[in-house]
């Protein structure tokens, strides 16, 4: 199992599935991420709320690929109708753990709020804390601290 894990957190996505969830209900928020991630040569799924994501997640792992069972990182922004942020993060741990699947796939929170909102995203897990307007420079190090970008 190790062995898997491995391989998908060091190999670089050859098979073209989308390496990043970002979970944002703005269209133009969303236009504006996938720009910056498409620039660092990074493909990406969107979400619109925590629903979708918790979705979307549930799909891609229940498909049981060999190459890419999980994303490699979730960019999660906060403030969301019908579920937060930390709650959807809160949420994917409780559901996947924090021992097979979620160790290799960091959620980035992303927002416009400063603290004590952050606080409680980094209570919930998140490892990362990228500002918006988005800064693309600090993504592309966030990317690299946590291996999406080698």
């Amino acid at each position: 199992m190790y062995h898997h894990w491995y391989h998908i957190l060091t190999k670089t996505n050859q098979c073209g599935c989308p390496q990043i969830l970002v979970v944002e209900e703005e269209f133009f928020n969303r236009v504006v991420m996938d720009t910056a991630l498409k620039k660092l040569g990074v493909t990406a799924d969107f979400a619109v709320d925590g629903y979708d994501a918790l979705d979307q997640i549930e799909e891609r792992v229940s498909a049981k690929k060999e190459c890419c069972t999980f994303y490699r990182c979730i960019i999660m922004d906060y403030r969301m109708p019908q579920m937060t942020g930390v709650e959807t993060t809160k949420r994917i741990i409780e559901k996947y753990g924090q021992g097979v699947y979620f160790p290799c796939c960091p959620t980035i929170a992303h927002s416009a709020y400063g603290e004590p909102e952050m606080s409680e995203f980094r209570e919930a897990g998140a490892v990362g804390v990228l500002a918006k307007p988005l800064n693309f420079e600090h993504l592309s190090q966030l990317l690299k601290k946590h291996n999406v970008l080698m």
